[in-house]
């Protein structure tokens, strides 16, 4: 018995970590499970985006049924405890251990009594503890898919909103510019900023969202994230003073991006080891847009590593590569 309530223990800590406190980065078992159910997949099958795509879902329901055989196995154990906790409804006959585990899955899921019933009053009412656990478990767990689901769907909306203006840093910059300003950019990258700082939120709250991942480049994430910033680091560092866009629009756009990155820091993500090359000036130059010189805008290189190498890391982990 006090096994079986060991493991519903281990699955009210982990269930209820993971569901009613969203900002503990998912439970102890949850969260190391899907970390390690990734980095198997990421390994085996690297390269191939489309199974990985199919990593999302597996992961979730992976966690699911191990909630789910916890919530079984700790009341089976729990019904164990004697020979006579449930007994046949009409002979009175005592259940075997088949019955006794068949008994607590038609409790526990609330699909009513069936051949068996619970013998004397202590049994009755761990069968309505049985029965409420869960329809406790069964609420949670819906909840939390829904709200994964409509956290994947706004991962999904930023990065298709980054990639419907470019694919790269450059091109962010090139298109932002009407040829005398970034007229209109401070509304868009406000705009842009408030969704990855709900992001990271939902990051933090949801962590195995980090695990869908796109069949396509263009519906990474984390590419998105890579060419938002790199483009601000264009234009804070390399586009002339009196050209760019508001101070304080760009270090709000900064800021979410640090947020995002410190709210992946660990599990399944591993920062680079070296540091990208600064995006090409010489590109928008092309375009008239004023930049500063060579060796101010490198300077920014050696400011800027530790918040590019994750960066890098975060696209890299996510199976694409660096631009260029």
């Amino acid at each position: 018995m006090f096994l079986g309530i060991a493991v519903l223990l281990a699955l009210i800590v982990d269930a209820g970590w993971t569901t009613l406190w969203p900002d503990r980065s998912g439970g102890p078992l949850s969260s190391r499970i899907a970390a390690f159910a990734w980095r198997q997949a990421s390994t085996l099958f690297a390269g191939r985006n489309t199974v990985l795509s199919l990593m999302g879902p597996i992961v979730v329901a992976l966690v699911l049924l191990v909630w789910v055989v916890l919530l079984w196995g700790g009341w089976f154990l729990i019904f164990s405890a004697a020979e006579v906790s449930v007994v046949d409804a009409t002979t009175r006959e005592r259940a075997s251990g088949f019955d006794r585990l068949y008994f607590v899955g038609y409790t526990v899921f609330t699909l009513g009594n069936g051949d068996w019933a619970p013998n004397g009053a202590p049994w009755q009412l761990a069968t309505v503890l049985a029965t409420a656990s869960g329809l406790i478990l069964v609420t949670l767990a819906i909840t939390y898919l829904i709200s994964v689901l409509s956290a994947v769907v706004n991962k999904r909306t930023f990065a298709a909103r980054v990639h419907a203006i470019a694919e790269t840093p450059e091109d962010f910059v090139r298109v932002s510019w009407d040829g005398s300003a970034f007229s209109g950019l401070d509304l868009l990258l406000t705009s842009l900023a408030e969704d990855l700082a709900r992001l990271a939120t939902q990051h933090l709250a949801y962590p195995v969202i980090h695990y869908y991942h796109p069949s396509g480049r263009i519906g990474s994430t984390a590419v998105a994230v890579a060419v938002l910033d790199e483009a601000v680091t264009m234009m804070a560092a390399g586009v002339d003073a009196h050209a760019r866009p508001s101070r304080a629009v760009l270090r709000s756009v900064r800021g979410s991006v640090e947020d995002y990155l410190e709210t992946l820091s660990g599990g399944s993500v591993r920062w680079a080891d070296a540091d990208p090359p600064l995006p090409d000036l010489e590109d928008v130059r092309i375009a008239g847009i004023p930049t500063v010189g060579d060796a101010e805008y490198h300077a920014e290189r050696e400011q800027a590593r530790d918040r590019r190498r994750k960066l890098r890391g975060l696209v890299e982990s996510d199976g694409w590569e660096w631009f260029g």
